[in-house]
This record gives C-alpha cells, sequence and structure tokens, in this order.
C-alpha cells in the first residue's frame, strides 16, 4: 500500500493507495478506527478526537482529528498503516 502522510492544523492527513480490489476492504479496515475499534496496538488513537474516511477512485483518504494540545507521532502511524495493509493483504 502506498500512502502519504501530513501534517494539518487539525492533525494528520493520510492519502493511500491500493489496488481497486483492496480498496473497500482498507475502507472498512480504517472505518473500524473511526469507529473505536481499531486493530492497531497503538496510544496515539487515546489523542485522536474524529476519524473521517472518505475513498474515490484514486485512493482513500483518511483525516485525524487530534485533541486540544495533542500532537500524532508519524512514526506509529505509519506503524498502524503497514499493520492495516497486511490486515487486507496489501
Amino acid at each position: 500500500m502506498k500512502h502519504v502522510v501530513e501534517r494539518t492544523t487539525e492533525g494528520l492527513r493520510i492519502q493511500a493507495s491500493v489496488p481497486r480490489e483492496k480498496q473497500q476492504a482498507l475502507v472498512e479496515e480504517l472505518n473500524k478506527c473511526a469507529g473505536g475499534n481499531c486493530s492497531c496496538p497503538t496510544p496515539q488513537y487515546e489523542k485522536v478526537t474524529g476519524v473521517q474516511v472518505s475513498s474515490d477512485p484514486h485512493g482513500v483518504t483518511v483525516n485525524l482529528t487530534v485533541k486540544p494540545g495533542e500532537k500524532l507521532d508519524v512514526a506509529e502511524i505509519e506503524k498502524c498503516l503497514e499493520h492495516t495493509a497486511k490486515q487486507i493483504g496489501g
């Protein structure tokens, strides 16, 4: 899974691209995280107030909104993305 992680004023934006046949599985895994049932073991989730997942023909975008005064560790988020990619076989 190819992806780019960038900081935003609200937190982080992740843009991921996977083969079209894996895209729905990726969206489902990320929506689990948005619903509070993330399979990635990280303390970063405690810093997040919102997870918005969207997709289009080019890939999947995730916007993470953090609690005031918090900052996400990009290296930890990268580990979670690797974990998620393994979950979907991508």
